[in-house]
C-alpha cells in the first residue's frame, strides 16, 4: 500500500489506521507513506504510528537536482522502489479504507490471472 501526501496531518491517522485494521494478515501487506514536503504536523503524526508493517519516508530525500513538475508522481515512484510485495495498491491520505479493502483487491488478482491493472473497478486484460 502506497500513500503519497502533503499536509495531511489531520487525516493521516484515520487513513492509515483504517488500512492497518483491514481484515487481512498484517504479515502479508505493508503501508508506505511518502511525505511530499509537508509544513503542517504530518511528520509528527507519522512518527506516532507504531506498526511493524508501516513505514514512511520523506520525498525530499529521493529528489535529484533536476527541476520537477510532478512531485506526486515522484513520491509514488519512491514508494514503489521501497515496496516488497507483488501487488501495489495506491490511495490518498484522506481515504478511509473498508475492513475488506485489501482482501477484495488481492482476491481479484488471485482468482483472475487476466487482471493486470485495477483502477476503481477491476477489469480483465487480454495480453
Amino acid at each position: 500500500m502506497i500513500i503519497a501526501g502533503r499536509n495531511e496531518g489531520s487525516n493521516l491517522k484515520k487513513c492509515i489506521n483504517s488500512i492497518l485494521a483491514n481484515d487481512y494478515p498484517p504479515s502479508l501487506f505493508e503501508v508506505i507513506y511518502i511525505d511530499d514536503h509537508s509544513d503542517d504536523n504530518s511528520l509528527i503524526e507519522l512518527e506516532t504510528i507504531k506498526a511493524e508493517n508501516f513505514s514512511f519516508l520523506e520525498l525530499k530525500n529521493y529528489l535529484s537536482e533536476e527541476k520537477l513538475n510532478s512531485f506526486k508522481k515522484m513520491a509514488i515512484s519512491a514508494g514503489i522502489s521501497k515496496a516488497r510485495g507483488n501487488i501495489i495498491l495506491l490511495t490518498d491520505a484522506d481515504t478511509i479504507a473498508g475492513k475488506k479493502w485489501i482482501k477484495s483487491h488481492a482476491d481479484i488478482y488471485e482468482n483472475d490471472n487476466k487482471v493486470k491493472l485495477c483502477t476503481g473497478g477491476c477489469i480483465s486484460w487480454q495480453s
